[in-house]
């Protein structure tokens, strides 16, 4: 064969292959949260919040995809970038306490306070034996010298602890082992 054929067929076959990966079928979205997830784990962020990106275009909704996006930024450092995110998942899901948690986190991140203490409280409201969002509160009303309002939310978490009959009947069987 000459070398003018064998390029002729080279250029054929490099056509053929575009035009078939042009007919492909899209990625599913499954799929490409299984390529954001592996993209994150191996540290290439950008292209992870790309890809999930990608699949909050087709589908602005998806939670999966929205608490991975969301992740993404917090690991990077893009608080203000998160907080969108978070908003839309907590309008999404209001009850999800721990979407209201990361974003008080991420709220307290970029330095507002206010927005930050009442969204732990709505998150305690939701489910008052919330621990991370319980220690999260007091740990930030600390850190701003709001001791006495610290002091109390301590109270009602001890409180709340303590009524709980399986901690209770726990924290004996604890002392029971500890006795012999």
């Amino acid at each position: 064969m000459s070398l003018r054929k064998l390029k002729r067929l080279k250029r054929s076959k490099s056509k053929e292959i575009r035009l078939r990966n042009n007919n492909a079928p899209p990625a599913s979205d499954n799929d490409l949260m299984g390529l954001g997830a592996a993209l994150r784990a191996q540290g290439c962020h950008a292209s992870a919040i790309d890809v999930f990106n990608r699949i909050l275009t087709r589908t602005p909704d998806d939670i999966q995809a929205l608490r991975a996006l969301a992740a993404v930024y917090v690991e990077q450092g893009l608080f203000k970038e998160a907080v969108p995110v978070f908003e839309k998942i907590t309008r999404k899901r209001p009850e999800d306490v721990d979407a209201l948690t990361k974003l008080a986190i991420v709220h307290q991140k970029c330095g507002n306070l206010a927005q930050s203490v009442a969204l732990y409280k709505k998150a305690l409201e939701l489910r008052p034996e919330f621990l991370p969002a319980r220690l999260s509160l007091v740990e930030t009303l600390e850190r701003y010298n709001k001791v006495d309002e610290a002091y109390s939310e301590v109270l009602a978490g001890l409180k709340i602890f303590l009524d709980d009959t399986s901690i209770a009947i726990r924290a004996a069987a604890c002392e029971r082992r500890l006795n012999k």
